[in-house]
């Protein structure tokens, strides 16, 4: 019996292999998978992403002083990501709602949009370098830290006012009013 079983996992495995690559096979296979056991993994899209996305945010103090520019997400990859990786849903959410509005046309009602809204409240939440009164992002892209080519502005945000009710924290941890 664990024959069978062994024999049928590496079957499935190898057809699996198989359909991924394409022409008449893998359609073929596709053809007669009416359940979908034989997973699609897209390792090469038909329009591979060509640069790097990056998360920006900066302050607008109480003063009127505006803040330098600062990356969100600089994500290092832990040793154990195999086994436990909580950062990467984080990652992903961010990297999905900045890719949804970095290649938008219209921008009406964008301030409305789930993307937009998910990245203003994860900037807001941030730590504050001083008392800030509002809070700005903007997406940018790169082709890479090699290319020597300057990162390109995507989508900038309009500034929005900090709540206090927030309990904004300043980076030491203390309350910032």
């Amino acid at each position: 019996m664990a024959e069978l079983a062994g024999l049928t996992f590496l079957v499935w495995f190898l057809v699996s292999a198989v359909a991924q690559l394409p022409g008449p096979i893998t359609r073929r296979i596709r053809s007669v998978d009416a359940i979908g056991v034989i997973p699609s993994w897209s390792f090469f899209a038909p329009n591979p992403v060509r640069t790097d996305s990056h998360l920006v945010y900066r302050h607008i103090l109480d003063s009127g002083i505006v803040t330098d520019w600062t990356e969100v997400f600089v994500w290092q990859a832990p040793p154990t990501r195999w086994i436990w990786n909580p950062d990467r849903r984080v990652e992903k959410a961010i990297s999905d709602a900045s890719s949804h509005l970095s290649w938008r046309k219209d921008v009406t009602g964008v301030q409305w949009s789930t993307p937009y809204l998910l990245l203003l409240s994860h900037v807001s939440g941030l730590p504050q370098t001083g008392a800030a009164a509002a809070v700005q992002f903007a997406l940018l892209g790169s082709f890479g830290h090699q290319s020597g080519k300057a990162p390109f502005v995507r989508f900038v945000s309009d500034c929005h006012p900090l709540d206090d009710r927030l309990g904004r924290r300043s980076v030491d941890g203390t309350r910032t009013h």
